[in-house]
């Protein structure tokens, strides 16, 4: 390996863990706890809570998606959010 090639290489490396840790600094919408209370008033139940609630953690961008969607469509639109489509939906492509 060439120093060129390691210094690109240490380059890339270094680009990553940037955006892994801007990632994982990113502010929240809304405070944790307010997010869990999001959670609760949606009605989501006990045994998928916990996973909604990480993965809202984990993208910061999904919690605005979310509490910009109309009240009635907020459950339906986190549940795909985390668990993807129904399999009963057919895709319009």
């Amino acid at each position: 390996m060439t120093i060129a090639e390691a210094f690109k290489d240490s380059t890339s490396a270094l680009r990553e863990s940037t955006l892994a840790y801007e990632k994982s600094h990113q502010k929240l919408p809304i405070s944790e706890v307010e997010l869990w209370k999001l959670l609760e008033d949606l009605h989501i139940e006990n045994h998928l809570i916990n996973r909604a609630y990480l993965y809202l953690l984990n993208n910061p961008d999904m919690i605005k998606g979310l509490i910009g969607c109309p009240k009635n469509k907020q459950k339906e639109l986190l549940i795909e959010m985390v668990f993807g489509p129904p399999a009963s939906t057919t895709r319009p492509y």
